[in-house]
């Protein structure tokens, strides 16, 4: 009887972080997986942003010139 017992044991002992090292695998496979869904995530989201900012930008600087010239315009009319 105690034999079994050790036997349990020994078994329990061993078996136990085995079972723990398998769960921790596939919790790492999960987050290694959520990481690269991030990293796609992110960069759809960057490339994304950048197809809207640059025409924004564009339109900025091009009703910048706009205005500088509009101004321009006036202080010519001023003067004459």
């Amino acid at each position: 009887m105690v034999t079994q017992l050790r036997i349990v044991m020994i078994l329990f002992f061993v078996c136990l972080p085995l079972l723990n090292a398998c769960s921790d695998d596939k919790e790492k496979k999960e987050n290694k997986e959520k990481g690269v869904i991030e990293q796609a995530t992110d960069k759809a989201a960057k490339e994304a942003v950048d197809r809207i900012k640059v025409p924004l930008e564009q339109a900025k600087t091009a009703a910048d010139k706009e205005t500088a010239r509009s101004r321009q315009l006036e202080e010519q009319e001023k003067r004459q």
